[in-house]
């Protein structure tokens, strides 16, 4: 019991919250910028740093493209 209000006196201290909060904002304010460059990003949405990207299929010729994307995001 001990460490658990340890954890969350800490999340409170350093405001962690809304520092997640900002956080996820800002990813997915970059992720709806790169949804206009590759049309395999559909929706992209999220609280926090929990995000949801809805990969979409508009035509034949973004299967290559939805690969490249897969294959990026999972290089950082």
């Amino acid at each position: 019991m001990a460490t658990g209000l340890t954890t969350l006196k800490i999340l409170k201290d350093q405001n962690i919250a809304d520092k997640v909060a900002a956080q996820g904002e800002w990813l997915k304010g970059q992720l709806k910028e790169m949804a206009k460059r590759y049309p395999v990003i559909g929706h992209v949405r999220g609280l926090g740093m929990m995000i949801g990207i809805e990969i979409v299929k508009p035509d034949e010729a973004a299967d290559h493209m939805a690969a490249s994307l897969a294959t990026a995001s999972c290089q950082r």
